[in-house]
């Protein structure tokens, strides 16, 4: 698989670390959680997880079918508890039942496909004794096929499918259409009344009895052009994009996580972020300067900086979170002497008196919210000490980055225009 998981099913792959600029195998990582994964398969079989107690920090175990809808969410937001639960494939009702369920379990979480993944995050704060301490709660998830709920004739998911993926000889988009050609007779859309038009819609391009052979006459290069176009497009209508003010904006919950009958909404963010979240666990802001075209990516001279500027801190809910991380030009972390990433509510961010913004030292008051800044600047290039604490690096010597924020359990007052966003200033760097 392309994270390195062996190709075994209802099998927990735990994460051992967070993120570092050492690794390559996936682009704008997140590295406030840390993340274990479970390939399913309810064919044949119901999966029953037992969640073990994790205090204090949030924690989610987040629910997708294999085209990256995010179905159900068991987590610290919204009060789920340690104990059992029920994963099953049910076929035209889904979500989480809380009601009505068989006895002993905390919950049943109804899967819209027999095949999907659970990309468990757990909080981690910004010590290492802590990722310590969070890497053992993986360790304590338990996972036991059980007799299944309903009879079904499909086959239990053999993931060496996948391993075709790696094939040099065949383009990327022959190959995303070969493996959709393998898993659409089994796993179809979540949107029910979606089904019959989408099988014509395959069966037109080329998808039938679980291969796929290219119409004659068609390009697939152009063929992806027109699907990128689709979901860019999509994103400028009416009601797609919320702007938050101050050239933020964060794209529409109903097009992010769980996508419905916007597929080319679902197409965009599986290119960028594969596996994101719905609104009711976190949202992701981005900076436009104006241009949503430059959204993700942004250039630094080898003596400037980028200043941000909050008038206030986040709100969040109990066990919610924030941050800012910033990558190079490919989307990768950016190699510096502090090893820091990621700034936000876990870091010793400082006040411009030298206060600290989160913190329970004897110069950190929590009940403070003043104005505070974060620095971007090149990483050889070291601020004053006084800037040392708000610092994120930026790319040696200049050149490319991104970065992203992130919010996690964000109260309404950060969607809704309440919360006033950060002025970006580009400026000469801290010397």
């Amino acid at each position: 698989m392309a994270l390195g998981y062996p190709g075994e099913t209802n099998t927990l792959y735990r994460g051992e670390k967070l993120a570092t600029a050492q690794d390559r195998h996936l682009v704008r990582p997140n590295v406030d959680t840390l993340y274990s994964a479970i390939f399913y398969d309810l064919a044949k079989r119901d999966l029953e997880f037992i969640i073990p107690e994790i205090n204090d920090r949030y924690w989610c175990f987040p629910f997708y079918d294999l085209y990256g809808n995010n179905f159900a969410n068991i987590g610290s937001l919204q009060g789920w508890k340690a104990g059992k639960y029920l994963l099953r494939y049910f076929s035209d009702d889904f979500g989480i039942e809380s009601s009505d369920i068989p006895e002993g379990y905390q919950a049943v979480v109804n899967s819209p496909t027999p095949y999907g993944l659970a990309l468990i995050r757990i909080l981690v704060n910004n010590t290492e004794s802590d990722v310590a301490r969070v890497v053992e709660y993986p360790g304590k998830i338990q996972l036991n096929p059980v007799k299944s709920s309903i009879h079904t004739d499909i086959p239990s998911l053999d993931l060496n499918l996948f391993s075709f993926i790696r094939n040099e000889n065949i383009s990327q988009a022959e190959t995303v259409l070969q493996l959709l050609a393998k898993l659409a007779p089994y796993n179809l859309s979540p949107v029910v009344s979606d089904r019959p038009w989408v099988a014509d819609m395959l069966r037109q391009a080329g998808i039938s009895n679980g291969q796929f052979k290219q119409p004659q006459g068609t390009d697939l290069a152009a063929a992806v052009i027109v699907a990128d176009d689709s979901s860019l497009n999509l994103r400028r209508l009416a009601g797609m994009t919320d702007h938050l003010g101050n050239d933020w904006s964060k794209t529409a919950d109903h097009i992010l996580g769980y996508y419905g009958s916007f597929y080319n909404a679902r197409h965009i963010v599986a290119q960028r972020g594969y596996l994101a979240l719905t609104r009711d666990q976190s949202f992701y802001p981005v900076y436009t300067a104006g241009n949503p075209s430059i959204a993700y990516e942004y250039s630094i001279g080898p003596d400037e900086a980028y200043v941000v500027t909050f008038s206030s801190k986040p709100k969040l809910k109990r066990t919610g979170f924030w941050s800012i991380t910033v990558y190079d030009g490919n989307g990768y972390l950016i190699p510096n002497d502090l090893e820091r990433y990621v700034l936000g509510d876990r870091s010793t961010i400082a006040y411009s008196d030298g206060g600290r913004v989160y913190g329970e030292n004897e110069i950190s008051d929590d009940a403070r919210d003043d104005l505070f800044q974060i620095l971007l600047q090149p990483a050889d290039l070291r601020p004053p000490e006084n800037w040392i604490s708000n610092w994120l690096p930026a790319p040696a010597g200049g050149g490319k980055l991104s970065f992203s924020m992130r919010f996690y359990g964000a109260e309404e007052g950060m969607s809704n225009g309440e919360w006033v966003y950060p002025v970006i200033e580009k400026r000469q760097a801290m010397r």
